[in-house]
């Protein structure tokens, strides 16, 4: 083999194991994350535990709270930002793995796709959930904002 294949081979191998290191390298959150805040929407009724009208998120827990007014969540829970990225209209997206923490999902995980507006102002997403006994499935992230499916949310940051 001839010096200059041997350097193209090695030059694309090099390529291949640099590309799969950054794949598997885990985001790590800022202190002001955009996700990070209040977020409501008063239109929901708050009687379903899939869309509470408050969600409470800080860099190491989400509240959700049936009603805007609640000071006390009814269930809690642990999330990881997997991956972060802005579209070309400036919008921020997020993958995000929660556990549920307390409530009547306590041990549930799950898997949301969260987009923010450009101006972080409008948060919409749409989610997986598993029971305890199930593997969560990084392929089985939800690939799109579906509107018309019950696991779908929206919410409006809330003045703080």
């Amino acid at each position: 083999m001839n010096g200059r294949r041997l350097f193209l081979i090695s030059s694309i191998l090099l390529f291949i194991v640099l590309l799969g290191a950054r794949a598997q390298e885990k985001y790590v959150p800022k202190a002001d994350e955009e996700l990070y805040g209040t977020w409501t929407n008063e239109e929901y009724s708050g009687l379903t535990s899939y869309q509470p009208q408050k969600e409470v998120d800080t860099a190491d827990r989400y509240g959700w709270y049936h009603m805007i007014s609640d000071s006390v969540p009814y269930e809690e829970g642990t999330y990881e930002i997997e991956r972060k990225w802005t579209d070309a209209e400036g919008n921020i997206w997020y993958r995000t793995l929660f556990t549920i923490k307390t409530g009547a999902f306590k041990g549930y995980k799950g898997q949301r796709l969260i987009e923010l507006s450009k101006s972080a102002t409008v948060w919409e997403c749409t989610w997986s959930l598993y029971s305890p006994s199930q593997e969560v499935n990084p392929e089985n992230y939800p690939k799109e904002i579906n509107r018309d499916v019950w696991t779908h949310n929206i919410r409006y940051r809330a003045a703080e």
